[in-house]
């Protein structure tokens, strides 16, 4: 197994398990143990398998109990919560969510990109009470790709267009400029976050607002 193999694990028997717990005790401080625990968490739940996305919670909550070092917690809440909405289970995601903004809040010097993933989450699934802090959390966003500028426009058009706002087609237009970008602006990495086909639902409501004006 390579150094680094042991925390990125794609596959999590009962044995990875136990490797894995071994290894993290060998480990030299909590803020490395808590990485260690997010970087394995995340690992397996890009498998987009169930049961390894419930693997990832279980470490993650270990993180959380056991070692909640303050630069890696904003992040950590935030693959809680993709894990959750993958499971359907949409108030544990916003939940860990609220944690998410309320730990990058406190640990400002790291960016987990929770303060525009929350109002994502919020105007795709139609969290009305949210829409406020929504738009307050959407402010404080860096938008330095194409797909991150389309998810904030996208997000400002859901929820005009929920609040009977005629502003609704603008931000539209402009999320759907964002997703036909074919490069991004940066000269070495010009397909770097550009909007992919999983966001096609979105698109096709969006251009259903657009239309609309």
């Amino acid at each position: 197994m390579a150094r680094d193999d042991w925390f990125r694990r794609t596959a999590w028997s009962d044995l990875d398990a136990q490797d894995f717990s071994s290894r993290l005790s060998r480990s030299r401080s909590n803020f490395h143990k808590a990485q260690y625990l997010r970087i394995q968490a995340h690992t397996l739940a890009s498998t987009g398998k169930v049961n390894l996305a419930r693997a990832a919670l279980e470490l993650l909550e270990r993180l959380f109990l056991e070692f909640p070092e303050p630069s890696e917690l904003a992040l950590a809440h935030l693959q809680s919560a993709k894990c959750y909405e993958s499971l359907g289970n949409w108030a544990k995601a916003l939940e860990h969510l609220e944690l998410s903004l309320d730990a990058q809040t406190k640990y400002p010097n790291s960016d987990s990109g929770v303060f525009l993933e929350y109002p994502w989450f919020v105007a795709r699934h139609n969290l009305s009470d949210c829409y406020a802090r929504a738009l307050e959390s959407l402010q404080k966003a860096h938008l330095a790709f194409p797909v991150t500028a389309f998810k904030a426009a996208a997000t400002r058009a859901f929820i005009a267009k929920a609040q009977r706002d005629s502003a609704a087609a603008q931000y539209a237009i402009e999320a759907l400029r964002a997703a036909a970008l074919k490069q991004s602006q940066f000269q070495s990495h010009r397909d770097l976050g550009l909007v992919g086909k999983e966001f096609a639902p979105f698109v096709k409501r969006l251009n259903e607002i657009a239309a609309a004006r």
